[in-house]
C-alpha cells in the first residue's frame, strides 16, 4: 500500500493535532459523565435520559457514513474538522439555552450532526500521518486521554459549585478550542483519485473485526449513560465520580504511551480479543454493585476494554484499506459499532430501571460475544487484505 504523499513534519503542526485530540477529548470527558447529571437537572426520567443520550449515536448511522465519504471527496480533511467543530460548539452552546426537554433534545440532535463525525475522522487523519511516518500515533492520541482525565476531574469540582447547565458551556467551549487546533495539524496532499481506485476492499476478517469491536464498546452503554447516576444516588459525589471516570483513562493512558511497542508483540485481533474478555470481568464484577474501594480498580480496567479494543481496531483498519478510503473505512466501521452502542443505550433505560446495579449483566454479555468474534476472526486464513499481523507504526 502507498504512503499519501506529505510534506515535512513541523512541531507547531503535531502541537495543533495534540491540542485537537485534548480538545476533542475534554468535550467527551465533561459529556460521558455529567450529560446525564445534566438531563436529571432538567427533570429527565431514567428511561428520558436513555433516550436522549440515544440521539447522538442514533444519528452516527446517518452522519458518519456521510461525512466519510464527503471528507474523502473533498479531499480537505483539516478544513473539514475545523468545521465540524465550530458547528458543534455552535450546537452545544443551543442546548445550554434551552429550556424544555424537546427543545434541549432538539438542539442535542443538531449538536451531534457535527460532533459525529470529529472523532472517526480525526482517528484517520492521525492514522494517516502515523502510517506515513510523519508521528506516533500513541504519543499523539495519549493528549486526549490525559484531557479526558483532566476533564473529568476538572468538571466535577467545578460542578460542586456551578449549575448543572454549564455541562453544555464546557463542552461548547472545548469544540470551539477543537476547530481551531484541527486547522493547524500537519497538512497532508491526498493522491488523487483514479478510475477503479479509492474503493474499501474489506475482508472477512476486517469485518469480523469490526463487529467484534463493536459488541465491545457497546457493553459500555450502559455504564456510559447510568454509572454516574447510579454513583451519584448512592451518595459517591461529583468529585469521587469524576476520580472513578479518571482511573480508567489513567490505564488507557498507560496502554496508549506503549501502543508502538504493544503493536509489534500483540496483533490488532488479539488486542480487540483481551478487549473482550475484560469487559466480561470488568461487568460481570459491576453485577454486585461493589463499594467504591473495588470501583476504581474495576473502572482501570477500561483501558483494556476500550484502550485495546480501540488500538486494535485504528490498526486493523490501517492495515486493511488504502489511504484514499481511509475516511470512509473509519466511519463505516464507527457506523456499525454506532448500531450496536446505540441498540445498547436505547435499552439502558428500560433495563436499568427494572434491575439497577443487576443490568451489568447485559453489558458482560456483550463483550463476551466480542471475545469470541475476534477469536473467530483471529483464526481465519489471513489475506493480503486483512493486513495479518503487520501491524500501523
Amino acid at each position: 500500500m502507498k504512503h499519501a504523499v506529505t510534506a515535512p513534519g513541523d512541531l507547531g503542526g503535531k502541537l495543533g493535532l495534540a491540542i485537537a485530540y485534548a480538545a476533542l477529548f475534554v468535550s467527551i470527558g465533561v459529556f460521558m459523565p455529567f450529560f446525564p447529571v445534566l438531563l436529571t437537572d432538567r427533570g429527565f426520567s431514567p428511561e428520558a435520559i436513555g433516550l436522549a443520550m440515544a440521539i447522538p449515536v442514533v444519528l452516527r448511522l446517518v452522519t458518519l457514513p456521510a461525512a466519510g465519504v464527503f471528507s474523502d471527496w473533498i479531499a480537505k480533511p483539516r478544513a473539514f474538522l475545523a468545521a465540524l467543530g465550530l458547528l458543534a460548539a455552535l450546537g452545544f452552546a443551543w442546548v445550554g439555552f434551552t429550556t424544555g426537554q424537546v427543545a434541549l433534545c432538539i438542539a442535542l440532535a443538531f449538536a451531534s450532526l457535527f460532533w459525529n463525525p470529529a472523532f472517526p475522522l480525526l482517528e484517520s487523519y492521525a492514522m494517516r500521518l502515523a502510517t506515513s511516518g510523519r508521528i506516533d500515533y500513541g504519543r499523539i492520541r495519549i493528549w486526549g486521554s490525559i484531557s479526558f482525565v483532566a476533564a473529568n476531574l476538572g468538571a466535577g469540582v467545578l460542578l460542586t459549585i456551578w449549575p448543572a447547565d454549564s455541562v453544555a458551556w464546557m463542552i461548547a467551549a472545548a469544540f470551539f478550542v477543537f476547530g481551531l487546533s484541527a486547522a493547524a495539524a500537519p497538512a497532508i496532499r491526498a493522491l488523487p483519485l483514479q478510475n477503479g481506485q479509492g474503493t474499501l476492499r474489506p475482508a472477512r476478517m476486517l469485518l469480523l473485526g469490526v463487529v467484534a469491536a463493536g459488541f465491545i464498546q457497546a457493553s459500555h452503554a450502559l455504564l456510559y449513560t447510568f454509572a454516574s447516576v447510579h454513583w451519584d444516588r448512592a451518595g459517591l459525589g461529583s468529585t469521587t465520580i469524576g476520580a472513578l471516570w479518571a482511573a480508567g483513562v489513567i490505564a488507557e493512558i498507560v496502554l496508549f504511551t506503549f501502543a508502538t511497542r504493544v503493536l509489534r508483540v500483540l496483533s490488532p485481533m488479539t488486542l480487540i480479543g483481551v478487549g473482550g474478555i475484560a469487559a466480561l470481568l470488568r461487568f460481570g464484577a459491576l453485577v454486585f454493585d461493589p463499594s467504591v474501594a473495588w470501583l476504581f480498580p474495576l473502572q482501570m480496567l477500561h483501558g483494556l476494554t476500550f484502550g485495546a479494543t480501540h488500538l486494535g481496531l485504528m490498526a486493523l483498519i490501517a492495515n486493511s484499506v488504502p489511504h484514499r478510503a481511509a475516511g470512509r473505512a473509519q466511519t463505516y466501521s464507527s457506523t456499525v459499532i454506532a448500531v450496536l452502542m446505540g441498540i445498547g443505550t436505547v435499552s439502558a433505560g428500560p433495563i436499568y430501571a427494572s434491575y439497577g446495579a443487576s443490568s451489568y449483566a447485559s453489558s458482560a454479555l456483550l463483550g463476551l460475544i466480542g471475545a469470541i468474534l475476534a477469536f473467530v476472526a483471529w483464526i481465519q486464513p489471513q489475506s493480503a487484505g486483512s493486513g495479518g499481523n503487520r501491524t500501523a507504526s
